[in-house]
């Protein structure tokens, strides 16, 4: 992802999370949000099957946030483990 020219962010193997939050959203919304994304089974693995998860297949997250008021409760939340 590059921002007036200069790179952002990257990422290999993984997930691109286009990120809307407002308000009204809690902590408990990011933990949600938190184990649908971890919990997505959409890698292959060494049979060709989908059936791993972002961690299993050793992949990231790039999280493009809309709102910088309640986006670090998310990247809190997802540091260190992925």
């Amino acid at each position: 992802m590059t921002v007036d020219g200069s790179t952002a962010g990257s990422i290999g193997t993984g997930l691109v999370v286009f990120l809307g939050i407002g308000k009204g959203d809690t902590i408990a919304d990011a933990d949600y949000l938190v184990d649908k994304l971890l919990g997505l089974r959409i890698f292959p693995d060494q049979s060709g099957k989908m059936s791993l998860s972002v961690q299993e297949a050793s992949g990231g997250l790039l999280i493009v946030c809309n709102s910088s008021g309640t986006r670090s409760i998310l990247l809190d939340k997802l540091s260190g483990i992925v």
